[in-house]
């Protein structure tokens, strides 16, 4: 479930992190992340399985093939939601919010209003 892995620590560390720095490989995302490689992993694989995130692997001829990841569209979406939520808790209890999602071709774009219910 979508909802459900957004909220689990480190998720949206990940996706803000492959949303600046495009693709990276697993040590570059753990450098940043600061847990243990299992649980990353775990993780990532999970974000791989809804679509939030894709993942390649590259045989340089070593040992171990490195792995890949990279912010899918649907990745890009799914950070939208972080923002709504940022809007909504800043929000006051007496005011509605208004929340259009633009999501154009080459861009993604929130804007919320928020309005006084008294004022309508």
């Amino acid at each position: 479930m979508l909802i459900g892995i957004l909220s689990k620590k480190y998720v949206k560390e990940i996706l803000e992190l492959l949303n600046e720095k495009g693709e990276l490989h697993f040590s570059q995302i753990h450098k940043e992340i600061p847990t243990h490689m299992s649980s990353l992993n775990r993780t990532l694989n999970e974000l791989v399985k809804l679509g939030l995130i894709s993942k390649r692997k590259e045989d340089n001829k070593q040992a171990l093939p490195k792995t890949y990841y990279k912010l899918t569209p649907l990745g890009k979406k799914a950070l939208l939601l972080y923002e709504v939520e940022k809007i909504i808790e800043n929000s006051k209890n007496n005011q509605n919010i208004i929340i259009q999602i633009i999501n154009g071709k080459n861009h993604n774009i929130i804007n919320a209003k928020i309005v006084n219910i008294h004022n309508k």
